[in-house]
């Protein structure tokens, strides 16, 4: 018996777009391809012929070097937290997967699944057919990759999708055993048609691919990065869910019937329950979507000003600077309008979550343009959301000391000792601050210990030299001479 293809396309149909199956290919150049373009080839030549435009590009990383080592001590170091990996576990595993059918992150989410499909087009090894096939239809129900099986190999005599992954289901389930998996001319060789009789390979029209695409760039960039949370292979999932509840949406506008796997959403013009469940569904997260777009955008834009600003570090912690620079006002300024809006609603932006980088960024911006009480307002909020905070401890002490709360700043100093002797950076600031009350004596107590803790900071030593002959004491200075 034959199969009745045009219902059988109706009650197995799956989500198929030929423009995102390009996604994946485009994320692993990201990812693999580009930073090694951009260091060898891109920046060297921007620098020569147009060094404006370097400070528009973030710096690569540096080359790793070669080497033999195959395996790895430090694994879980990349890793995400529990916050993160459920989330992606849930979206990548179990969403995409129910919206989209089996293996759909594979193909529109993957970079790895991106390198593999044009290459399959030149594999020799297939799933193919004999003259025993009756068009049952048997191996595309089966097939877990959304591949029309039986309407390919009708065709071609064998399977040319490169979302096959030769799994062999479609082969087990054939009644007639007239599947097999061998060996002759690849999918690139482009086997003539058998019958002429069109199929669609694909559920949705140019139009719909266009718009569907441009909503799936769209979300990623909106949702990669955001409040430094959602890394990049997640962004891809939500990005692909967001363009079929799109696709969805646009359907309930359109279409008189429409369902969601073996759910109905509308019948007959008139929305269902579960239909108005879904309208609200895919309106909210549109919402989040344009949202996570307004605050990424805001974000962007702050640290291209950001990068701009050419303060060195020492000139913003000098008590009695030059005045800022025009230019750099105006980049300081502008940057930190962008990360005020891109932060928390209620630290006067429009974001959900507080994103701890950003609000050191606040800080530094603060101190560049000379809003002391603002810095240290910033620095105090970071510092309370945790992670490594002695450096930002030993920055607060350095501007406390700039709102001359010199008291405020040496507690801080002597509660950073008392938790780690070892280190040397609050030991050295401390000199400074002693120094700069006029106690001789105890800014070289500490310089000793910065230079028993740090010998190779030449600065430090020099210092304690010219300390301690300003006390008079020349022959413990020639020990720390070179």
């Amino acid at each position: 018996m034959r199969l009745d293809h045009e219902a059988f396309r109706s009650e197995t149909e799956t989500f198929r777009s030929r423009l995102l199956l390009w996604a994946p290919l485009v994320l692993a150049l990201y990812m693999f391809v580009w930073p090694t373009f951009k260091r060898v080839a891109l920046l060297p030549l921007l620098e020569r012929f147009l060094p404006g435009a370097v400070s528009h590009f973030t710096p690569p990383p540096p080359f790793p070097g070669l080497t033999s080592h195959l395996t790895t001590e430090h694994f879980w170091a990349t890793m995400p937290g529990l916050a993160v990996a459920m989330p992606f576990l849930l979206i990548c595993g179990f969403v995409t997967v129910y919206l989209m059918g089996a293996k759909a992150y594979c193909s529109y989410g993957c970079p790895y699944g991106g390198f593999f499909a044009p290459v399959d087009r030149f594999a020799p090894g297939r799933i193919r057919v004999t003259d025993a096939c009756r068009q049952c239809g048997h191996c595309t129900v089966s097939c877990s990759s959304n591949v029309r099986v039986h309407e390919e190999v009708r065709e071609y005599g064998m399977v040319v999708d490169p979302g096959c992954m030769k799994c062999l289901d479609c082969v087990n389930v054939c009644p007639k055993g007239a599947l097999y998996f061998g060996f002759g001319p690849p999918a690139a060789a482009k086997p003539s048609p058998r019958t002429g009789t069109f199929f669609r390979a694909y559920d949705l029209p140019l139009s719909e691919e266009i718009v569907l695409a441009a909503v799936f760039a769209l979300s990623f960039f909106a949702l990669r990065g955001v409040y430094d949370v959602i890394p990049v292979l997640m962004a891809m999932g939500m990005a692909g869910c967001t363009a079929y509840l799109a696709w969805i949406g646009g359907r309930l506008l359109r279409m008189p019937d429409v369902a969601l796997q073996n759910v109905t959403l509308r019948a007959e013009g008139r929305l269902t329950g579960a239909g108005r469940v879904t309208a609200v569904g895919v309106a909210v997260v549109g919402l989040l979507v344009a949202h996570s777009a307004l605050v990424n955008a805001h974000r962007t834009r702050a640290e291209r000003w950001d990068r701009e600003v050419r303060v060195p570090v020492s000139e913003a912690f000098r008590k009695h600077r030059a005045p800022l620079d025009p230019v750099d006002r105006e980049r300081a300024q502008a940057a930190a309008r962008h990360y005020r809006r891109a932060d928390r609603i209620d630290r006067g932006g429009f974001g959900l979550l507080a994103t701890p980088e950003m609000t050191l960024r606040r800080a530094w911006l603060a101190l560049v343009l000379g809003e002391i009480d603002e810095a240290e307002a910033h620095l105090r909020h970071r510092i309370a959301a945790g992670g490594e905070v002695a450096p930002m401890r030993v920055d607060l002490a350095r501007t406390l000391r700039l709102a001359g709360k010199d008291a405020g700043a040496e507690r801080e100093l002597r509660d950073l000792i008392a938790l780690d002797p070892a280190d040397p950076a609050p030991q050295r600031e401390l000199a400074a601050l002693l120094e700069s009350r006029g106690d001789l004596e105890g800014a070289v107590a500490a310089l000793v210990v910065v230079h028993h803790l740090a010998p190779e900071d030449r600065g430090s030593r020099e210092r304690l030299i010219y300390l301690l002959l300003r006390l008079g004491r020349p022959r413990e200075a020639a020990r720390y001479r070179d």
